[in-house]
């Protein structure tokens, strides 16, 4: 299943794979340097994600289920990676060298986006590549985690990570 995100400051929407409206939206704000993300499916929000300081980590409050679980910052700074348990499950989220970034679960891999490097006017393109059967509201909730600058600039200029990295991207990954 392929997902195209489009990202203009701190408003997201997911397009699935030939549908002509997003399937969910979200948008970000910030007040009282508190950073809060909410997900949309329709009308109804779906998750809200909040920037934790203290830990360097994100809540995210899964609203139709009421449950919420961490997305953890772990590890040393260099390489970086993110754990999340959720329901006996282990989500790893690993940005690799340059704009891709990968996702686990319990291992395994099930997705992986890639940003553009240049965005005019603060628009942006993620691409998301995963299998059928993903968790969507988490997994978008993962990108609105780690997805958060914002740019007025006319030209911006994304390296992605330069690196080092944890492991490195399996080219011949293929969704199921």
């Amino acid at each position: 299943m392929e997902i195209t995100i489009k990202r203009r400051g701190g408003f997201f929407q997911f397009f699935e794979e030939g549908e002509d409206k997003p399937s969910y939206f979200a948008n970000w704000t910030v007040f009282l340097f508190r950073n809060r993300r909410k997900l949309f499916k329709g009308n109804q929000k779906v998750s809200i994600v909040k920037h934790k300081i203290s830990d360097f980590s994100y809540e995210i409050k899964l609203l139709d289920r009421r449950e919420q679980t961490l997305l953890r910052f772990s590890g040393k700074l260099v390489p970086p990676f993110w754990l999340c348990p959720y329901k006996y499950n282990s989500y790893k989220v690993i940005p690799h060298i340059g704009r891709k970034v990968s996702i686990f679960k319990n291992g395994k891999q099930i997705a992986f986006y890639s940003k553009e490097m240049l965005s005019f006017m603060d628009n942006q393109s993620i691409q998301l590549v995963a299998n059928d059967d993903i968790d969507k509201a988490l997994i978008y909730s993962f990108i609105l985690c780690l997805e958060t600058s914002s740019d007025d600039d006319q030209v911006t200029i994304d390296f992605g990570n330069l690196g080092p990295e944890m492991q490195s991207f399996d080219e011949n990954w293929t969704p199921t």
